[in-house]
């Protein structure tokens, strides 16, 4: 019997338990006890020493009022302990278990948790037709359709983008001018689907080389009415011979059994050869049929003996029997060939089975390789001046519209209506009549009888029963009969008929005079008459028979026949004619080519297509083979790409010759070749293509500012507040501006940096997502002023993976410009991430810490002039051109505008300087001569600095030191000004000048091959000539007074100034 007393045995003093650790544990044990520890411990002092008041306590049952306040005190404890454990744990860095635990001590190290990053993609506008170009401002807006179990993500536009409705479809060219060489590979392609051609219809082709037209026969007409042409496959009158030669030698060889040391008397050889002889007969008797009966009948039955062959093990029969089967099974591919189409005869692979596993794995490779990454923005994009000032590159005529500013709207619609530079020289005629000669169904003719029964003969061509007699009266053409001859009147004079000249048709043929005629021969030759003498449409009798005909006199060397006394009439019999001919126009034909790598011929002449736009190609790619090495239909890609630069000209064949009949087209470079290859006909390229980011912005009034307050505090309330990518510390950068008084704060890494007067504030973000505003204490940063509902915040909210959304899943357009229409994403969203975890807040917190009225004076001209409304600049100089004495006064509009002679800037100012200034003192008025200067640099900035950022300070410089305002009229310009202002940009390590030279307006307006690369060199001083004399070339030529020059960059055309990083 266990008593409750402890008598026998004392309860055990066990608390404060040890809170010792080991280092690397993932938990800490820091509990000095729990329920039971307590409750056991305090027990055994009841009946310790130390305390004798309770010494007469004997119980132990719970139930006891003092046992239970021991219990409860026991409960205490064992929650206190409990929580402190949990506190220890979340007080460090390994241990801990909450997030904000991980969030608030890093923040002791500097580190923020990373709230997540805004997903980004690259969006297509496309623009109304007929509209002016639209800018889609900045932070422009657009939303993604959810699919199922989504939210609409916003979307906003990362910087501005100037829109065009002529590039929502850059289209890849389609078509081009058909030359000799590609007519005899792929055919004709005709105009119009109505050319009522068909199959084995005559045709004569001339290709313009001077050797005049090619006799042709249709072998297949295809409709394309989407394209509104017609596609003629020609047949060679040739090709079928050939291909029946082919077969007529593959049996020859196989006859000659000795080669193959095989027996002549073997059963199974006569067999075979029996099977040859009758296949030879049919090659000569009906080449036609050939193809059929060697398909149906010769080559099964090889096949059976080769079957034969096998099981009955002839070692010499089978070889032999195998290969003829072979090689007639490809001489009769070769036949069929020629018999469809006129393209080259080629060999045509037989699919073989392959193993499913392989084929996918090509699949998957194929498919498996990544899209082509442009330079991250168009600052990054490699430049140089050999490619932005090449002979055809777009540059040139850009610079030259904005030398000349009425040529903006102009230029290139009348580039783009020019005329093509050379003409075709190929033409086609279809030839509608098809004839014979007169006669050539005439009978037999009757000579006698033979035992009463008569005679036939035929006819000869130049027969004496056959000429007409010479005379005025009609003639009796008469032949021998049975019962007499009989005759027939006939209108007098008869003209002789049948002469190598002349040529007589069957029939009445309604064709033109100057028609072409074909005249055909029984063994194929043929002669080709471009123009008749004339023709005679009459009546004729002839060989026993008479009728309406057509008399066409040849030219001299047009002979038909020999002329000869026994020349056959099978000649007339067998001949046949060819005329009517009509005039086809020829279409272009489809470019079959794919589009691959870097270069991409446009559809047409695009003007303004700069360096550093981005674009969008997409379509069908054809590197995706299947087992027989063809593409793989269906599989869509799109890809980023980057214009890296756009040429303006001619297609060219492979010997560099421009293709007759062809117009200006634009050819673009992308800064980096595509990845894909893709079937041209499917192809989009989107040119209205900007970047975004996830996230829409909000406009919020925070509250108050009290400058009694210290550390005030305003939460944003529309979280989480949208980080974007960058190239930063922490990867991402806020969407945060903060306001006060209209006046813009900064944020700050922390307050404890900052002094008294520092407008800067902090952020906190909790755990929730939910972001903090914190200002300064008036120790360290500002305190708000007081003022009602002054602070004010613009920030975007929307963050993290549900950003990622598909292609073609932005539709929404909800900044809409005038002219935009539509919106959407060819490529899907990326890169958009959730906030930090616990885990990996965890293992990232540490790296944070390893790591005036009067003209006297030449000067009192200019001085006058430039205080003039209008004027800019203004420059004066006392000239004189061989005659007189005059002052040249030089003017540049302000800002460098237009100054026409008819404007009234230009007629107001000369009509003042004659009254003001020296009456017999003759003025010239004279706009600048405009020069542009082109500058190349190649500059190493510190590592610590980003070349984005760096770039564009130097660019600003550049164009602030070098730029209209800080030039004057005359003013030489300085290679070294030049390093000094870029060496001057802090962050700029060094700096080495490849080009500094000048363009004049005049050699732009010369050609546009003056201003090419090799003429561009390295000045260390560039002479900028003030208003001058010229000299003429020719002797005798009067003077001429040239305005003053003036030259600086151009910052409409960006790569008249090329910054280009040096990397370690």
């Amino acid at each position: 019997m266990i008593l409750p007393c402890d008598c026998c045995e004392g309860p055990a003093i066990l608390t404060p338990l040890a809170t010792a650790n080991r280092p690397g544990l993932s938990q800490l044990r820091y509990r000095v006890g729990t329920h039971a520890t307590f409750f056991e411990t305090m027990q055994a002092r009841l009946s310790g020493v130390a305390f004798p008041e309770l010494a007469a306590l004997k119980t132990r049952e719970k139930s006891d009022p003092s046992i239970a306040l021991l219990d409860a005190w026991a409960t205490v404890g064992d929650v206190l302990t409990f929580y402190q454990e949990r506190i220890a744990n979340e007080g460090y860095l390994r241990t801990a278990t909450e997030r904000r635990s991980v969030l608030e001590l890093a923040r002791l190290i500097g580190y923020a948790l990373r709230p997540g990053v805004s997903a980004s993609v690259y969006l297509a506008y496309s623009i109304e037709k007929d509209s002016d170009p639209v800018e889609i401002p900045k932070g422009a807006r657009s939303n993604s359709i959810p699919g199922p179990g989504e939210q609409m993500q916003a979307f906003e536009t990362a910087e501005p983008l100037m829109a065009r409705y002529e590039w929502n479809e850059l289209k890849p060219r389609l078509t081009q001018p058909q030359t000799v060489e590609s007519i005899a590979k792929n055919g004709l392609y005709l105009k119009g689907t109505a050319t009522k051609l068909k199959a084995n219809d005559p045709l004569l082709l001339d290709v313009g080389l001077g050797s005049g037209p090619v006799f042709v026969r249709v072998a297949k007409v295809e409709l394309d009415s989407d394209n509104d042409r017609t596609h003629v496959l020609l047949r060679r009158l040739n090709a079928l011979g050939k291909a029946v030669d082919g077969v007529k030698a593959v049996l020859a060889q196989y006859r000659a059994v000795e080669r193959f040391d095989v027996s002549a008397d073997a059963a199974m050889t006569k067999r075979v050869m029996a099977a040859l002889t009758e296949t030879e007969a049919l090659a000569e008797r009906d080449p036609q049929a050939l193809a059929e009966h060697i398909r149906a009948t010769t080559l099964p039955r090889l096949e059976r003996e080769l079957q034969t062959a096998r099981e009955g093990r002839f070692t010499k029969l089978e070889p032999w029997v195998e290969a003829l089967h072979g090689e007639l099974q490809t001489a009769v591919k070769r036949l069929e060939a020629a018999e469809r189409t006129a393209e080259p005869m080629a060999a045509i692979a037989i699919g073989t089975a392959k193993d499913e596993v392989r084929i996918l794995g090509g699949v998957a490779k194929a498919l498996s390789i990544a899209p082509s990454v442009p330079p991250p923005s168009a600052k990054q994009l490699t430049r140089n001046v050999e490619l932005a000032f090449a002979t055809k590159a777009d540059t040139v005529p850009r610079l030259l519209a904005v030398l000349q500013p009425p040529l903006q709207k102009v230029f290139y619609t009348a580039w783009k209506n020019l005329p093509p530079p050379l003409t075709s020289q190929i033409t086609v005629h279809a030839l509608r009549v098809s004839a014979a000669p007169f006669g050539h169904n005439a009978p037999l003719r009757q000579t006698g009888l033979i035992n009463n029964r008569p005679v036939f003969e035929e006819w000869h061509i130049e027969d004496p029963w056959n000429q007409p007699r010479k005379g005025t009266e009609p003639v009796i053409l008469s032949v021998p009969a049975p019962g007499g001859p009989v005759g027939a009147a006939a209108p007098a004079p008869t003209p002789d008929f049948h002469k190598p000249e002349e040529l007589y048709l069957d029939n009445d043929y309604d064709m033109a005079p100057d028609s072409m005629l074909v005249i055909e021969k029984r063994d194929g030759s043929t002669l080709i008459v471009n123009k008749a003498d004339g023709m005679v449409h009459q009546s004729l009798a002839a060989y026993g028979m008479s009728g309406k005909t057509v008399q066409v006199n040849l030219p001299a060397s047009g002979k038909w026949i020999a002329g000869a006394p026994d020349e056959p009439f099978a000649t007339v019999r067998t001949t046949r004619i060819y005329a009517g001919s009509e005039k086809l126009e020829l279409a272009e034909e489809p470019m079959t080519d794919d589009v691959a790598a870097d270069k991409i011929e446009l559809g047409d002449l695009y003007e303004d297509l700069e360096p550093g736009r981005w674009a969008i190609v997409s379509g069908e790619r054809t590197d995706v083979p299947d087992a027989a090495g063809e593409p793989v239909a269906g599989v869509n890609a799109a890809e980023l790409a980057m214009l890296a630069a756009a040429e303006q000209k001619l297609r060219t064949d492979a010997n560099d010759v421009p293709l007759a009949g062809d117009k200006i087209h634009t050819f673009v470079t992308l800064a980096k070749p595509l990845a894909y290859k893709y079937k041209r006909a499917t192809v989009k390229i989107y040119g209205n293509v900007v970047k975004a980011t996830n996230g829409e912005t909000r406009q919020e009034t925070m509250g108050s500012g009290d400058a009694a307050k210290a550390l005030q505090e305003f939460t944003l309330k529309q979280p989480p507040l949208t980080y974007v990518s960058a190239p930063t510390v922490s990867g991402v950068e806020g969407t945060l501006e903060v306001r006060v008084n209209d006046v813009k704060w900064h944020e700050a890494d922390s307050l404890v940096t900052l002094a008294p007067n520092d407008t800067k504030f902090i952020t906190r973000t909790n755990d929730d997502a939910k972001t903090t505003i914190v200002f300064g204490n008036g120790e360290q940063g500002a305190r708000l002023p007081t003022g009602q509902e002054n602070v004010k915040a613009t920030y975007r909210n929307g963050i993290g993976k549900p950003g990622n959304v598909k292609a073609g899943q932005i539709t929404l357009l909800n900044t809409r410009p005038l002219g935009a229409k539509e919106i959407t994403n060819p490529i899907r969203a990326s890169g958009g991430a959730d906030k930090e975890t616990r885990d990996q807040a965890r293992n990232n917190a540490p790296l944070a810490v390893m790591a005036l009225d009067r003209l006297v004076s030449t000067q009192d001209y200019a001085d006058f002039a430039r205080t003039f409304g209008g004027v800019g600049k203004a420059a004066a100089a006392r000239l004189t051109d061989g005659r007189r004495h005059l002052v040249c006064v030089t003017i540049a509009g302000a800002d460098d505008i237009p100054v026409e002679t008819t404007s009234d800037l230009y007629r107001n100012l000369y009509a003042t300087l004659r009254r003001f200034g020296d009456p017999y003192l003759p003025i010239q008025l004279q706009v600048r001569e405009r020069l542009a200067l082109v500058v190349s640099a190649n500059v190493r900035i510190h590592p610590d600095y980003l070349w984005d950022a760096v770039e564009s300070k130097i660019r600003t410089a550049m164009l602030d030191v070098f730029g209209f305002e800080k030039l004057e009229l005359g003013d030489d310009l300085l290679l070294s000004n030049a390093i000094k202002v870029i060496q001057g940009v802090i962050g700029v390590t060094y700096v080495d000048v490849d080009v500094f030279d000048t363009i004049s307006e005049a050699e732009l307006l010369k050609g546009f091959d003056a201003p090419s690369a090799a003429n561009l060199e390295l000045n260390d001083r560039i002479l900028i000539e003030p208003a001058r004399v010229v000299f003429e070339s020719l002797p005798g030529s009067p003077r001429k007074v040239a305005a003053a020059q003036l030259a600086y960059l151009a910052p409409e055309v960006p790569d008249t100034l090329i910054l280009q990083e040096l990397k370690p």
